[in-house]
């Protein structure tokens, strides 16, 4: 996986880590609503206790099996002036989608 930080060189002794690119997800799993408060660490994908489902974090939310078959939504950000910014609407609907 490639890195989201470029490291700098500045004169001898100086670097600066440098933000190419990063994605916030969205912790609301899509078909009932669950909020993801779990994080199996060494596969390192969420858990959705109540479907027994795993969504991959490296993969922006794909569903790597169990009963949601929803990606999970996510926004790309961004550094503008040192700030972290949103640079983009999000990937799809947030939330449950009804009806």
């Amino acid at each position: 996986m490639e890195s989201n930080f470029r490291k700098e060189r500045r004169g001898p002794l100086k670097s600066t880590c440098t933000m190419v690119g990063a994605t916030a997800i969205t912790s609301v799993e899509g078909s009932l609503g669950c909020m993801l408060s779990s994080l199996d660490t060494p596969s390192k994908q969420f858990l959705c206790l109540s479907h027994d489902t795993l969504l991959d974090s490296l993969t922006v939310g794909v569903n790597t099996g169990g009963a949601t078959s929803r990606t999970l939504p996510y926004i790309p950000l961004t550094a503008v002036d040192g700030k972290l910014v949103v640079a983009d609407k999000f990937s799809g609907y947030v939330g449950v989608k009804r009806g």
